[in-house]
């Protein structure tokens, strides 16, 4: 039963955002904005290897310990020195991908769609165009 009520007044709180096209593409403006600045340190191997990712998923830097970069010429120790490398650009997406997911629930809270549009959104690789999508549907 509340159920159907909690949908009739998210549907209503959409209804008013379709009136005001204006207010969402001005969030979707603040999430680009923002996400565009994220940047994320993933470490790993104790700080052997720091990798950086962007609030865009894309990888800007790795930055590897010279006995680290050593082991990639040794093959004996060259599997672990790739999984150290693997591991810290996990790290740093994941890290990326969490700020921006902070981002669009803040947005999808000022909107009034904190349980919708927020928890929707915060699975895309690049929340800020997934908020552009929903702005560009909306009208």
């Amino acid at each position: 039963m509340f159920g159907n009520l909690d949908q009739m007044k998210m549907l209503g709180t959409v209804a008013g955002l379709l009136k005001d096209k204006d207010k969402i593409r001005a969030a979707g403006e603040r999430l680009k904005a923002g996400v565009s600045d994220i940047r994320a340190e993933g470490v790993s191997g104790g700080g052997a290897c720091r990798a950086v990712a962007t609030g865009r998923m894309r990888l800007e830097s790795i930055t590897l310990d010279p006995a680290l970069a050593a082991g990639l010429a040794d093959e004996a120790s060259k599997p672990e020195a790739e999984r150290l490398i693997v591991d810290a650009v996990n790290n740093a997406i994941e890290t990326a991908q969490a700020r921006a997911a902070e981002m669009v629930q803040a947005e999808a809270k000022e909107l009034g769609l904190e349980g919708v549009i927020g928890d929707a959104l915060k699975d895309f690789g690049d929340p800020a165009k997934g908020l552009d999508s929903v702005g560009k549907l909306l009208g």
